[in-house]
């Protein structure tokens, strides 16, 4: 599986956090379009290889390029 040869370094800064050329990371994607199976698998990983404080900071409460959170994105989608 592409997990176990990935570092965590590798999983966090390629996967959980990069951001695409709007400043979003793929949680904001997934909650954006709907994706709750995503969401889901992404929160596990996040769970796993991230702190608390990484979670917090960079997940739940991370702005995109234009200041919205994934909460603003699924609020404003209104498919979670």
């Amino acid at each position: 599986m592409a997990e176990e040869k990935l570092t965590t370094e590798e999983i966090n800064n390629k996967l959980l956090l990069a951001t695409d050329n709007r400043g979003r990371i793929v949680w904001d994607v997934a909650a954006e379009q709907g994706t709750l199976e995503i969401l889901q698998k992404v929160r596990e990983w996040a769970k796993a290889k991230l702190t608390t404080e990484e979670i917090n900071n960079k997940l739940l409460f991370a702005t995109d390029g234009q200041g919205s959170t994934f909460w603003h994105l699924a609020a404003k989608r209104g498919k979670l």
